[in-house]
Order: C-alpha cells, then structure tokens, then sequence
C-alpha cells in the first residue's frame, strides 16, 4: 500500500475513504458511477419495477418486505413502494449495539409516519460479546450488526413462510456476507417459502 496521499481529480475524495477506488486518471469510483448513470434509461427501469410489483401487488396483506432502520436509504424505499407503487411493505430492522437518541427518533419517526416495521432487538449481553470478540479480532466492533442487518429480512422471510425472492436479494447478500453462504441462504429460502411475496433490498 502506498503511503502517499492520493485525492480524486473532480471530487477530491481522499484515498483514506473507505472503500475508494481510483482509475489510471485519479477518479474515484463514485464519480465514475455517477457518469455511468447518465446512460441508465431510468423511465425504463421504472416500467421495469412497475410490471415487477405488478406481480405481487396486493390489497389487504403485505406484498413487499424491506429493510429499514430509519436511514434516509431504507425510508425512501418504502416511501415510494407505498406512495408511488402503490404496495403495502411490511418493514425489518435490528436495533444497533449501541443506538443514538436520534437514531431512536429517526426510527420512531419513520414508524409513526404510517409505517409496518419489524425490530429485532438482540439479547444485549450476546451482542456486547460479540462486538467486542470482533473488535479484538478484526478491529470491527460493528460487524455483528452488520450481518444481522443483512440476514434478518430472509430469516424473517423463512419464519412467515410467504415470501418469494427478488433478484436485489443476491446483490446485498454478495456485498454483506460472502457470495458462498449467499448461494447457501438462496438455495433454503427457494425450497421453503412459496410465491406470494418480494424482498427489495435498496443497497
């Protein structure tokens, strides 16, 4: 790794950013996506995910789960699953190891506002454990959230037995925990849960 400094050419987003990559032209990686959105056909996509919810809309039951913890990601997904695609979402989350006032009020506010939600609330002393064998370990306290945010949609999917999979799942599965449980997790919840539902991942 080299220990110079080195800064993105139109954003100037440093190399200590999590997670950037940088081009043979000093461009970062999210600047490069934002450039490849431009050619995204975007009314088509949108037809796309119509025909998509289409399939599984319904009128007196649940049709779309999602995960969502308060954040402006999650919130705006289910905002407009419900209000411009016209599905009824049943939301999941799971509470932090260690949440902020705001964060319970941004939660609080997003269940308020009309809202489903599903919180997971971990035994506390099994989650402290955890966190901290992960941060002795591997330095990332976080990590126990990070794979619980990640499974508890299909873990709640497989408990209510009545959700069918979307292809967002793979992607979020790929990204959070490991393309080989990935396959693993797909395999289990296409033998055990019938047809009556999606899971839309926003990440």
């Amino acid at each position: 790794m080299s220990n110079t400094m080195q800064y993105c050419t139109r954003c100037l987003t440093p190399s200590t950013r999590p997670r950037v990559v940088f081009n043979e032209e000093s461009v970062c990686n999210a600047c490069q996506w934002a450039e490849k959105k431009k050619l995204i056909d975007w009314p088509q996509k949108w037809n796309e995910l119509e025909k998509l919810c289409d399939g599984f809309r319904r009128k007196d039951d649940f049709d779309v789960i999602i995960p969502c913890s308060g954040g402006k990601d999650g919130s705006y997904v289910a905002w407009k699953m419900k209000h411009d695609l016209g599905m009824h979402p049943l939301c999941v989350t799971v509470s932090p190891p260690l949440q902020t006032e705001i964060g319970r009020c941004n939660l609080d506010n997003f269940r308020n506002s009309g809202f489903d939600l599903i919180e997971i609330r971990p035994n506390l002393e099994i989650y402290r454990l955890l966190c901290k064998r992960m941060f002795v370990e591997q330095a990332r306290s976080k990590f126990p959230f990070v794979i619980a945010i990640s499974t508890v949609v299909a873990h709640v999917a497989l408990k209510l037995a009545m959700f069918a999979l979307s292809v967002e799942f793979l992607k979020v599965s790929v990204f959070s925990i490991g393309y080989q449980y990935s396959k693993i997790l797909l395999k289990v919840i296409h033998i055990n849960c019938s047809k009556d539902l999606i899971i839309f991942f926003h990440t």
